[in-house]
């Protein structure tokens, strides 16, 4: 049974409200009269109310009768939540000022990888290069990339890069051309190129300059040809190679003095200058 108010039909008649102002009532009968909204309808109605609520203590026995469940989370018994009870897609999420339509927060997960899929984090390693962006701990080093494209950290010399000194030019060690000791018969190849190659025979030899087909030595390719030694050297052109030289012999003439090669025009053409004879 539910709790019931105090209504107006409750109080119709009853009380001072509505008398005379000379109500022609003994002191008995308007003291009754007085009181008898309060002993009449109030204190009926709030023992009735009393009647239908119950204690904290009988509260705390009740029993409340609900659906037959034979068990929760496939325990039975006394059943208490459990790590794994609940998973991510159990729990509702509501996207709000993040801008994502998922309805749990597992379809909220998914959705902010999916949008991450293919992304580097702000803070990250990639190659060589650590997470806050450093590549090596050595100042002064240039960037190259070595086997199979790796970014790598090299010295200027390691690197291959000329450096230039204050005056905006390049060193002159590095502006020499390596020297290359050669001992016997010698056809130039692609390591030769700008090489001062020193001559230290003893017997005559011969530096033969190939055709582009055989070794592709680039266009204004330089080669110094140097005579240190007691034989002879001559310098002898593949069959298809023009040659720019005032002179008919190709030799060179004294001991301790040399020629150079200097390839002029595409594939096959080259100058030779020098002290020939």
């Amino acid at each position: 049974m539910a709790l019931s108010k105090i209504t107006d039909a409750d109080l119709e008649g009853k009380g001072v409200y509505g008398q005379a102002d000379v109500p022609g009532l003994s002191a008995s009968e308007m003291q009754e009269k007085v009181e008898e909204i309060v002993r009449g309808v109030v204190i009926p109605k709030f023992n009735a109310n009393v009647d239908l609520t119950c204690t904290k203590e009988e509260l705390a026995g009740a029993q409340f009768t609900a659906g037959a469940v034979s068990s929760v989370f496939g325990r039975a018994g006394d059943v208490s939540a459990a790590a794994g009870d609940y998973d991510a897609a159990k729990i509702g999420y509501t996207g709000g000022t993040s801008g994502l339509s998922a309805g749990n927060v597992q379809a909220a997960v998914d959705e902010l990888a999916s949008g991450l899929s293919g992304k580097a984090a702000s803070a990250h390693t990639h190659g060589n290069l650590s997470s806050d962006g450093k590549l090596g701990t050595t100042a002064g080093n240039v960037v190259v990339t070595g086997a199979g494209g790796a970014v790598e950290a090299k010295g200027a010399v390691a690197a291959g890069i000329a450096t230039l000194d204050a005056g905006s030019k390049v060193t002159p060690l590095q502006a020499a051309s390596d020297q290359t000791e050669i001992t016997a018969n010698h056809t130039l190849e692609l390591a030769d190129a700008g090489r001062d190659l020193i001559c230290t025979n003893s017997a005559d030899i011969t530096v033969t300059v190939p055709l582009y087909a055989d070794v592709a030595l680039p266009l204004d390719t330089e080669i110094v040809i140097f005579r240190a030694g007691a034989g002879a050297v001559a310098v002898a052109f593949a069959s298809g190679v023009t040659v720019w030289c005032k002179e008919e012999s190709y030799g060179i003439a004294d001991r301790y003095s040399g020629v150079l090669l200097k390839k002029r025009a595409a594939d096959n053409t080259w100058s030779l200058e020098g002290n020939l004879g």
